[in-house]
């Protein structure tokens, strides 16, 4: 895939993913996360100790989201988001960062499929221990960092080669 055709590098793509970012956590988690400066990363590597994943596919295009939380930061957004204390990332968590993850796909997939892209649905896994995941993908990234009150998140999306 050259350069030019490369869908992290279209500015429509990258804002269905970060409009999908802001409404889902304005909307559900009474959240307004602050964007800091996206940046392209030629080795996948997923960031926090928590993470909702999910395929995307739409053509010749493949890649994965990636939703990745601090423990805080998690930990915070599931407090407004289901109005329980948890001390650590368990169940209940991880169930909420992959609910989170489906919406913010939903988001952009709706977006994009109405301006031709054809993004299939996807169902989301979600993962807290890093170490035990095998990047699969042979393509660049581009990390969308966001601060929540004081602690890190990020966006990660990889389109294979």
């Amino acid at each position: 895939m050259a350069n030019s055709d490369n869908p992290l590098l279209n500015k429509q793509v990258v804002k269905a993913f970060t409009d999908g970012v802001v409404e889902t956590l304005t909307t559900m988690a009474k959240v307004s996360p602050v964007q800091g400066e996206a940046f392209i990363e030629k080795r996948h590597k997923l960031r926090g100790k928590v993470a909702g994943l999910i395929g995307m596919v739409s053509g010749d295009v493949k890649g994965q989201l990636a939703v990745c939380f601090d423990e805080d930061a998690a930990i915070g957004i599931v407090k407004n988001l289901i109005n329980e204390e948890h001390k650590e990332i368990d169940d209940a968590v991880m169930d909420a960062i992959g609910e989170l993850t489906n919406i913010i796909y939903g988001c952009a997939k709706k977006v994009l499929n109405e301006n031709g892209f054809a993004f299939k649905m996807a169902i989301p896994m979600v993962i807290a221990d890093h170490e035990a995941v095998i990047s699969f993908h042979t393509g660049i990234t581009l990390v969308v960092p966001y601060k929540l009150e004081g602690k890190n998140f990020y966006i990660e999306i990889t389109i294979q080669k």
